[in-house]
């Protein structure tokens, strides 16, 4: 299937396919000594603005935002990188990038250079490990109701129940937005608590186990995102 390119990273692309050699140069030389400390896209923003203050604060994000995506379409794809960026190149006109071929060849040779960071291919295989599932949790809300109890129809209610409704936004595998709604009561809220403040007593435990061997739990999704 060939590569296409989402909207929302076009804007980001075309900053990229700007980029002279020098430029490209200076962005790769200042990625690749990103501490190991440093995981979240933003950070990694922060971080860039910091060594390359001629880059304006905005043009960092959306040039990070670009290259954190590239990173993840590329380890998604499981091609190698020079088929990659060849299938950037060809995929980059539907986005309204014009060129002629000395321009490619400049955006090739610089996208090589900025996709060969270490740090950042670990970072974009972490995130494919963590999303390699098909539902992902967005949100969730409960609605708090009261239902009324009726003998019959003409007279006035002679109960109340009272009703929770959970509500799960979850994204599934193509990556769209789904709601699911679950009727519970007192009793299943009770248990979800219980499943949750369980979950986060073994999540402690997990990270007291990685600080002991001197490791860090990777960002979350929710954080990476």
């Amino acid at each position: 299937m060939p590569l296409t390119i989402p909207k929302e990273y076009a804007s980001g692309l075309a900053a990229l396919s700007t980029l002279s050699d020098n430029e490209a140069s200076s962005l790769a030389r200042v990625l690749s000594e990103i501490p190991e400390t440093v995981r979240l896209r933003k950070e990694i923003t922060e971080f860039v603005a910091g060594k390359l203050p001629s880059l304006p604060a905005g043009k960092a994000d959306e040039l990070i935002r670009a290259l954190h995506s590239l990173y993840q379409a590329h380890e998604l794809m499981e091609v190698s990188l020079d088929k990659f960026v060849d299938e950037l190149g060809d995929a980059m006109p539907a986005s309204g990038i014009a060129w002629n071929e000395a321009e490619r060849n400049r955006f090739t040779q610089n996208m090589h250079k900025l996709l060969s960071i270490e740090e950042l291919s670990f970072l974009a295989k972490a995130h494919a490990l963590q999303s390699e599932h098909e539902c992902l949790f967005h949100n969730a809300k409960i609605i708090t109701d009261l239902r009324p109890v009726f003998h019959s129809p003409e007279e006035p209610p002679i109960d109340m129940i009272v009703e929770y409704i959970l509500k799960i936004v979850f994204h599934d595998g193509s990556r769209r937005h789904r709601e699911i709604f679950m009727a519970m009561d007192e009793h299943d809220i009770a248990r979800l608590k219980k499943a949750i403040d369980r979950a986060e007593k073994k999540a402690a435990t997990l990270k007291a186990l990685l600080a002991s061997k001197d490791l860090a739990p990777m960002p979350s999704l929710s954080e990476a995102r």
